[in-house]
């Protein structure tokens, strides 16, 4: 797969969400419930628009979805406590998941193939023969063409 506009979107998002920590860390004059809210706002946008186009099998889309459903959970859990540790792993979950979104849209990741080979989609049309035509239809028992019978 290739990078796409989603995840520059994305990586956008995240890159606003870890200036903000950055800030916050720096001069420490937004509070941690209001960093959780930032983090809420753009990490979900973040983890919308990049898991628009997620490939592969239930278990990986499954995985991801558990991991937002994590960072989730802790942005709320900060924004309820304002706890600066729980911030911490909060924006450091947010990057985890991005990170492992754009490392599968671009190829590093094979998405759980099992085997270690990534399968290339063929979305070109192919020519397929057509299905065999069925066999003629035999005519009833005892009546024969012809008028014999």
């Amino acid at each position: 797969m290739r990078l796409g506009r989603e995840d520059a979107v994305a990586t956008i998002l995240v890159a606003a969400i870890v200036a903000t920590y950055i800030a916050f860390l720096a001069a420490g004059d937004v509070p941690e419930r209001g960093m959780a809210g930032i983090g809420l706002v753009l990490g979900s946008l973040s983890y919308m628009v990049g898991s628009r186009r997620i490939a592969g099998p239930d278990s990986w889309r499954r995985f991801l979805r558990v991991g937002g459903l994590i960072s989730l959970g802790l942005g709320l859990v900060t924004l309820l406590t304002g706890f600066g540790g729980v911030l911490a792993v909060f924006t450091a979950s947010i990057v985890a998941l991005w990170a492992l979104v754009i490392a599968a849209h671009a190829g590093v990741l094979t998405a759980g193939t099992g085997s270690g080979v990534q399968v290339e989609r063929t979305d070109h049309d192919e020519q397929r023969p057509p299905p065999p035509a069925p066999p003629p239809p035999r005519p009833p028992a005892g009546l024969w063409p012809g008028g014999g019978g």
